[in-house]
């Protein structure tokens, strides 16, 4: 499937289609019943911030350790990969950009990597094998198979929107789409075929929420 890197200007009314170059994107209307009976994301609770970079460290066998303000990651086939906290970005300015080491996903051979700074988080996937990374604008929430992905954008650091992300036959990750202009709130998958997403609407000034069902291109 193409790269889609599309506007979406104004918040969707379901029921709507969405023109992908590998189909058509049905959009429907549904109900938090829905919603919430969808299976919860796998790695939520997993990756709460309560657990510290020691228990995951240990669970990682020394692949992946922590010197001073260095996040270093040992791939299997791959260089050494170093993510440094408030690294120099000249002129005696510090980036403030953080790292913190969040869990290893076995089931795509990944490791999962918050960053951010005061003004905005995102998320990197590091294979495990290569070293190669995939920044993500937003936590990624896995299909039943773990074969593809969605991260959902929240406005601020950019314009909000979706990305759906499929798994390679190398199980490299791949960015199929990307809808912008549309603040998602949460995103739960209801099988390979289906997202359920939860998102903001405004009746006056009271804020409410709308949920809708993507029917993804086979």
């Amino acid at each position: 499937m193409l790269l889609l890197l599309a506007h979406f200007l104004v918040l969707l009314a379901p029921p709507d289609t969405l023109q992908l170059p590998g189909g058509v994107v049905r959009v429907l209307a549904t109900d938090r019943n829905e919603f919430e009976n969808a299976p919860r994301p796998r790695l939520i609770n997993s990756l709460r911030r309560d657990f510290s970079e020691r228990k995951q460290f240990a669970d990682e066998d020394k692949r992946v350790v922590r010197k001073g303000n260095k996040l270093i990651l040992h791939p299997s086939d791959g260089p050494v990969v170093t993510l440094t906290t408030g690294i120099a970005s000249g002129d005696d300015v510090m980036d403030d950009t953080h790292y913190v080491f969040l869990k290893a996903l076995p089931q795509i051979h990944q490791w999962l990597i918050e960053g951010g700074t005061n003004d905005y988080v995102f998320y990197c996937l590091i294979d495990q094998k290569t070293g190669k990374q995939h920044e993500l604008p937003g936590y990624p929430i896995f299909s039943p198979s773990n074969q593809q992905f969605a991260c959902a954008m929240r406005l601020g650091r950019s314009e909000g929107g979706l990305e759906v992300w499929q798994l390679n036959a190398q199980q490299e990750p791949v960015l199929q789409w990307r809808r912008t202009g549309w603040e998602i709130r949460a995103v739960r998958w209801a099988d390979e075929q289906n997202l359920l997403l939860a998102y903001p609407f405004y009746v006056g000034y009271q804020e409410k929420t709308a949920y809708a069902r993507l029917q993804l291109p086979r």
